[in-house]
């Protein structure tokens, strides 16, 4: 969506009710700060964001902060698929 790759490249970015941003834009995210809430997110998207992230990608963020799941993560899910995830 224009929306999101409007927004992409602040320092800081708050967005309360983000909405159904593609899984895309978030790893294309080029900010050190993020506060994303109201997403739509699952675990799997999560941990596929995670993989992108400390793979060195999204090099200038820093914090990441996701409010408003809609449903509550698995998170023994989270960390079992975590286990995989080589430094």
């Amino acid at each position: 969506m224009k929306f999101f790759s409007q927004i992409l490249h602040f320092t800081r970015l708050r967005v309360p009710n983000l909405g159904n941003m593609p899984l895309e834009d978030l790893k294309a995210l080029n900010c050190e700060i993020a506060k994303l809430g109201r997403h739509q997110f699952n675990e799997i998207d999560l941990n596929e964001f995670l993989h992108h992230w400390i793979k060195g990608n999204n090099r200038k963020l820093r914090r990441l902060q996701l409010n408003g799941f809609k449903y509550a993560p698995e998170w023994d899910f989270l960390l079992l698929l975590q286990n995989g995830i080589s430094y």
